[in-house]
């Protein structure tokens, strides 16, 4: 096996690996956003309790728990992601479409370049 296809297995794995990641992320970035929000609006609720801090304590972690709540449930793991059909055939497709389409254009790119590399090669005389 050449460097360049060493090169390919090692990035094809780390994909494989990497992407499924990178979509859970990506797919819970705005649930993520969201709870940041909700815990900001809770602190700023429970901090106009002043006047009584074990009041505001209680309003802090009533309205946290709730936040955390609604962060639990809009939020996909990659198990919920592999549980669903469709959540499957997406990462099938986003895994192996890109591996598949650079190992075919690496191939294709390394063939023309070796033939274009033979046509300015010595020629033989006849």
């Amino acid at each position: 096996m050449s460097g360049w296809q060493r090169l390919g297995v090692v990035l094809s794995v780390l994909w494989a690996v990497g992407a499924p990641l990178g979509f859970v992320f990506e797919t819970n970035r705005d649930a993520s956003q969201s709870f940041d929000r909700c815990l900001a609006l809770a602190s700023s609720v429970s901090g106009d309790y002043t006047w009584d801090a074990a009041k505001g304590a209680q309003v802090y972690d009533k309205m946290s728990s709730r936040c955390q709540g609604a962060y639990l449930a809009s939020t996909t793991s990659l198990s919920k992601m592999m549980a669903d059909d469709g959540g499957k055939k997406f990462l099938a497709w986003a895994i192996g479409g890109p591996i598949v389409v650079l190992w075919l254009l690496g191939g294709i790119t390394i063939t023309t370049l070796r033939w274009i590399g033979r046509g300015f090669s010595a020629r033989k005389s006849v």
